[in-house]
């Protein structure tokens, strides 16, 4: 399977009737998951990183340590748009993507926790997190809490991207 490599909305346009891919520079073969990671996380979960000030105001977060045990806890909530880009890229990009490398034999056992791996990568590669002059310390706490969000499973409480993700495997 060959994929765009960076189908993020920025980079894929509507004109007439069709779809127009824009700055392929990631073009070429790597796994499938990969192409669907990259979109999925800066088009749905990544607003904050985008408008780090305004969803500053707009974002209760607070940080607590006892001993080992770091907590944090926030309000920060996908816009409705957001929600339904999850809902499109799942229903018509990540579900059908599983199915077909299961159907092909290619799904390995891992698939979920190398599609998580790589969310988590996406809020720590794009920016540098700590560049205080770009986000607020808050952002900052909120980015890394999301990378967590993204590279683990939720316990307890299942994540909005664990739900996503255990939805995909009840249809495997």
């Amino acid at each position: 399977m060959i994929g765009h490599g960076d189908a993020h909305n920025g980079n894929v346009f509507f004109q007439q009737g069709s779809l127009l891919y824009f700055d392929p520079a990631f073009a070429g073969r790597h796994h499938p998951l990969l192409d669907v990671v990259k979109p999925l996380f800066h088009n749905v979960f990544a607003m904050w990183m985008y408008f780090p000030h305004d969803k500053s105001a707009k974002t209760t977060i607070t940080f607590k340590r006892q001993g080992d045990l770091w907590s944090v806890e926030h309000d920060y909530a996908l816009h409705a748009v957001r929600s339904m880009f999850l809902r499109s890229k799942v229903e018509h990009v990540l579900t059908p993507i599983v199915l077909a490398l299961k159907r092909r034999g290619w799904l390995s056992a891992d698939w979920r926790a190398f599609l998580k791996a790589a969310l988590l990568c996406c809020p720590l590669l794009t920016m540098n997190l700590l560049a205080s002059e770009k986000f607020p310390p808050s952002i900052t706490l909120l980015g890394l809490t999301m990378a967590v969000e993204m590279g683990g499973e939720s316990q307890g409480q299942r994540s909005l991207i664990d739900r996503t993700l255990d939805d995909i495997e009840k249809s495997l």
